[in-house]
């Protein structure tokens, strides 16, 4: 079971918003099964889809690894040492997750959000606002937000157990837009 949130971690502050940030940094949370992928593995997507040599320019958006306990922290110091080998400093930081705070309802899963007929489907299987958190709805945001290709889906669409109609919107969605670049968030056509 994959699942992601994303909030405020890093901060000292008790109730950090969108609004009120104060210290803390935006950040997502993963919930993953370490029999299926290991941390390794995530350090490996997590240091390949940032820049580890530059830092951001606020506390809002800088590049920070949190760890759980010590042996994430003794896989981080590992990926560390590899990535400064060649003598480059890297400035992605490394601490302790003393806390993460659910950011607001209209920040999970923002890709998604921006197709009604997907998050009709997912309202209507769980209640309230427990669609967020669920594996499907994290597989269908990625996808949306272009983060997967044509035939990792046509691979695991199946397993989605979507109607047909959504299936297929799917598949069209993801894969029209293959092989094209600046496309993190797509509109969908309006009828």
């Amino acid at each position: 079971m994959q699942v992601t949130a994303v909030g405020y971690a890093g901060g000292t502050s008790g109730s950090p918003t969108y609004r009120n940030i104060g210290d803390h940094t935006e950040s997502f949370q993963l919930i993953y099964d370490p029999k299926v992928v290991s941390y390794e593995d995530i350090l490996e997507v997590f240091w390949s889809e940032h820049n580890p040599f530059r830092q951001g320019w606020s506390t809002q958006y800088q590049n920070i690894a949190f760890y759980e306990n010590d042996k994430q922290k003794d896989a981080l110091e590992k990926y560390l040492k590899r990535l400064g080998h060649d003598g480059r400093r890297v400035e992605t930081r490394v601490e302790p997750l003393m806390s993460f705070t659910l950011a607001e309802d209209y920040h999970q899963k923002h890709s998604l959000r921006r197709f009604p007929a997907f998050l009709e489907f997912l309202e209507k299987h769980s209640p309230g606002d427990s669609w967020q958190f669920t594996r499907l709805a994290t597989k269908l945001n990625a996808y949306l937000g272009s983060n997967g290709s044509c035939g990792a889906l046509g691979r695991e669409v199946s397993d989605f157990e979507l109607p047909r109609s959504l299936e297929n919107s799917l598949l069209d969605i993801v894969c029209s837009r293959e092989g094209r670049k600046g496309e993190s968030c797509p509109v969908p056509a309006r009828k």
